[in-house]
């Protein structure tokens, strides 16, 4: 069998360097890069993480804000509904008494 060099290529296509080429500081600067890589995805990952957990909070503080302005505007609406309500009501009872009274003052003409 003949000895594999450096970036040959196999029936495939497929790009492979012999293990003869390897040396332990090539084998360390392989791992280094390894390691490099893994910490920038860890990294990467707890400011993903972090940046989720930010809009999970600002989710639930938008929705408690939310929460309080309907609250907020059904009970100015009730308010609302419950003054008018009494002032209608006020408006009929004053018609009502103006409506007897000039009955009444034109019974007495009356007689």
């Amino acid at each position: 069998m003949a000895a594999e060099t450096k970036g040959s290529a196999d029936a495939t296509g497929n790009n492979y360097v012999s293990l003869g080429s390897f040396t332990v500081d090539s084998f360390i600067l392989a791992l280094q890069n390894v390691a490099t890589l893994r910490a920038e995805n860890g990294a990467t990952s707890s400011r993903l993480k972090f940046a989720s957990e930010q809009l999970e909070l600002a989710k639930v503080n938008m929705e408690a804000a939310k929460s309080r302005i309907v609250d907020t505007d059904v009970a100015q609406e009730s308010t609302a509904f419950a003054r008018y309500s009494i002032l209608v009501q006020a408006g009929a009872a004053m018609l009502s008494q103006a409506n007897n009274t000039q009955a009444s003052v034109m019974q007495m003409l009356m007689l």
